[in-house]
């Protein structure tokens, strides 16, 4: 059997050990958070002491993190309140967010609202431009920290400073989903300075999936989507998924350390030793060290993703792969060419990325090119 190489963590991630455990503790305290009794107070502190753990990663008090099921959840729950609260200022947000932010926002266009949308020509967001669309106090900003497509770092801290000098009262919501945990410590606590609200997830750091955050600044005020017993202050009710939120706090807990960020920084510069010379490294001047955005022209995504799939690596494509398709629109947006678009590949590191790892799609990807008739 074909060792499996995997290198698409942008898109989710192994459950760390540390989850793995915290998640079959949880299996054992089955009682309801909420219930008053023994069980129930069990559950709740195990509940509490996640929230704390996920509360520390990002830098804010634990009051200010509300547990949600997805990212996506989290991402609607925060535009959806802040577009209720601004219903006459203009939306102002970028070309390249994640569709969990760019279809509701698009949505509440249909609706009627004026949406303003910022080009992230390099991955570098159009600042000026932003400046220019803060016409008054009642706006809404949401822009992604970490493009999950192109890897591009965006600069939440001049953002918030943009809205300071023009003495807007904006109201800032940051989709974190894909750079939660990912920064070294220096950045970690942009979020909790510069930002009203913004969203986690724990299947992107080792925790398992159906487990989220959204950060609310203290003092502010955010309507809910949806209605019901009560919990997490009102914000999204619901029994919680106790297995799930507690290893998030786990997954939280194992990934803040300094040797997580100094190996991710190791891997990074491992892939991209590794492939020089023999892929178009596509690397914004401000970015992730955990999605690396690569074409090898001449060899369609679909074609590459699934080859490479044959040989045990797994990674994804950035791209639109037949002409059925529209155009990827945040590729486009980063100024790729259409001959760099079509053969996108988006390559997913993490903490545990090995030098052999990137060494072998090095390899692989210099035999597909002995192996596969290059497209015309």
């Amino acid at each position: 059997m074909t060792r499996q190489i995997y290198l698409d963590n942008a898109a989710t991630t192994p459950v760390c050990a540390a989850a793995r455990r915290a998640l079959e503790a949880a299996l054992d305290e089955f009682g309801n958070p909420s219930s008053p009794h023994g069980a129930g107070t069990r559950a709740r502190r195990m509940l509490e002491d996640a929230r704390a753990a996920v509360a520390v990663l990002a830098r804010c008090a634990p009051e200010e993190i509300v547990f949600t099921a997805t990212g996506t959840e989290a991402n609607n729950i925060a535009l959806h309140s802040h577009a209720s609260r601004r219903r006459s200022g203009r939306i102002i947000t970028t070309e390249s967010e994640h569709p969990s932010v760019y279809e509701p926002l698009r949505a509440l266009e249909q609706s009627g609202r004026e949406v303003v949308r910022l080009s992230c020509r390099g991955g570098v967001p159009d600042y000026a431009a932003l400046e220019n669309a803060l016409d008054g106090s009642e706006a809404v900003v949401s822009v992604m920290q970490g493009n999950n497509e192109t890897g591009a770092l965006y600069d939440v801290g001049r953002i918030r400073a943009l809205l300071q000098k023009h003495r807007s009262r904006a109201l800032l919501h940051v989709d974190a989903v894909q750079s939660f945990g990912k920064l070294p410590a220096a950045q970690a606590s942009v979020i909790a300075r510069c930002a009203d609200t913004a969203a986690f997830s724990a299947h992107k750091i080792g925790g398992i999936k159906g487990a989220a955050a959204l950060f609310v600044r203290k003092g502010l005020t955010v309507v809910p989507l949806l209605y019901g017993g009560g919990q997490e202050r009102g914000l999204r009710p619901g029994t919680e998924s106790l297995p799930a939120i507690a290893s998030f706090g786990a997954a939280c807990a194992d990934i803040d350390r300094p040797e997580s960020a100094s190996a991710l920084s190791a891997a990074y510069a491992a892939v991209c030793t590794a492939l020089e010379g023999k892929a178009k490294l596509h690397i914004p001047p401000q970015h992730l060290e955990s999605v690396l955005l690569l074409s090898v022209p001449g060899y369609k995504s679909e074609t590459a993703v699934n080859w490479l799939a044959e040989k045990g690596i797994c990674l994804s494509a950035s791209s639109a792969c037949s002409t059925k398709k529209k155009q990827n629109r945040v590729l486009a947006d980063f100024g790729l060419s259409p001959e760099d678009a079509e053969s996108a590949l988006r390559v997913g590191l993490s903490r545990f990325t090995t030098e052999e790892e990137a060494k072998a799609l090095a390899e692989a990807l210099e035999q597909m090119k002995t192996e596969v008739r290059r497209c015309r």
